[in-house]
């Protein structure tokens, strides 16, 4: 008997222990299981994004690691965004690094711009001369596409940082002199550069004046909170029968500010909307009843270089007949654009949808057309020759 006792118990001692075992293992997997449902959902867009984009995976693995130079993780990433911003395939979209902003900067400073000249980098890393004006000041010190400048005063391109510090040193102030080291083919010679950074009227983001028949004059470049700003105190500071608003070469700025400044030229009622068009939202920004409002005559000037919020504003005037537009059909920007800040501070922008003035149809690749339709090279603009600037006289007088 005691040998079946002592068989009954190893069996149940053996049972326990597949049940113990049996336990163990399901919450082992339990364990597992939930450990991967947790890391699956928290990152859930990344392995989605791994899934459909292995190519990309594979590519940034293969340069990451063969590649004969180093390229940093920064670099990279930076350029995948670039990527996906270009395959939107429009000029409106898009990603610049931070060296590209810098370059950007450079090249759009008005000692570089108004100089006459452009540069960029060649595969050495090198500071390329790409443009230069006519009777420009580059054009009268000498400079010539495809030059190619490897000292700026005294000191090479490597030993000022790189390119992109280097080019840094091609601004500076009116009248100032650098002495740049160009190599032009198998030639080397040295230019003393005088910069050259007198902003004209035209040029200026604002500019007001009275003129004859005491008329206000307001030129807007573009739209932000000092154009607004400078605007509220031209029409303070100022005692005018009427208004000429000079739109002409305005390249847009923030939509907001378009509405306050028609604000004080109309009564409530009047909006600009923004629609986008994937997720169905509507940005509204509109006139006020808020006892500001001017009683006089308007005249609004435009051409083929009014565009984005130039041409809100000049859409506003032209539907609402509160005032006259004279000068050519504007660009036809009809687009508005969202811009965003990622992790590191860079930024990109996108096309997000259409934009509507009160009822008018959207003007994208149409243009606002004037009232009076007057043709004049732009670069006649605030000389003796500006002939829509005499006709919005005329017609205000």
């Amino acid at each position: 008997m005691w040998e079946l006792s002592l068989f009954n118990t190893v069996k149940e001692i053996a049972m326990k222990k597949r049940v113990m075992v049996l336990a163990v293992s399901v919450s082992v997997v339990l364990s597992a299981g939930l450990t991967y449902g947790l890391t699956y959902s928290k990152y859930k867009r990344e392995i989605e994004f791994g899934k459909k984009n292995a190519d990309l995976l594979t590519a940034y693995e293969d340069i990451k690691n063969n590649f004969y130079k180093i390229v940093d993780d920064e670099t990279l990433c930076e350029y995948m965004i670039k990527g996906v911003l270009d395959a939107c395939d429009e000029e409106y979209c898009y990603f610049k690094t931070s060296n590209m902003m810098d370059e950007n900067r450079v090249n759009g400073a008005s000692s570089v711009s108004r100089s006459g000249f452009g540069v960029d980098k060649n595969r050495h890393d090198e500071i390329v001369v790409t443009s230069v004006e006519p009777d420009s000041r580059a054009d009268e010190m000498g400079l010539k596409v495809n030059d190619v400048i490897t000292m700026i005063d005294g000191e090479t391109i490597a030993e000022k940082g790189g390119y992109y510090k280097a080019i840094r040193k091609l601004m500076g102030k009116d009248s100032t002199t650098m002495k740049l080291h160009i190599r032009r083919g198998t030639e080397e010679l040295d230019i003393d550069f005088t910069r050259y950074n007198v902003i004209s009227d035209s040029e200026k983001s604002f500019y007001s004046e009275i003129m004859e028949g005491d008329i206000l004059y307001i030129h807007f470049l573009h739209f932000d909170q000092n154009s607004t700003i400078s605007f509220e105190e031209a029409l303070n500071e100022n005692e005018f029968k009427s208004v000429i608003l000079d739109l002409r070469n305005n390249h847009g700025g923030e939509v907001p500010y378009t509405a306050e400044i028609f604000d004080y030229f109309a009564e409530a009622g009047s909006k600009v909307t923004l629609k986008h068009e994937r997720s169905g939202k509507e940005e509204i920004y509109s006139t006020s009843t808020d006892g500001n409002e001017i009683d006089c005559g308007v005249a609004v000037l435009v051409n083929e270089k009014t565009i984005s919020s130039g041409e809100i504003l000049a859409a506003f005037f032209k539907d609402t007949g509160r005032g006259t537009l004279i000068g050519e059909k504007t660009y036809g920007k009809g687009i508005f654009q969202v811009q965003n800040m990622l992790e590191s501070m860079l930024t990109y922008t996108y096309t997000a949808g259409y934009l509507y003035v009160n009822d008018m149809p959207n003007y994208d690749e149409v243009g606002v057309y004037p009232d009076i339709e007057v043709i004049m090279d732009e670069s006649k603009i605030l000389t003796p020759d500006d002939i829509q600037l005499e006709k919005a006289i005329e017609i205000l007088s």
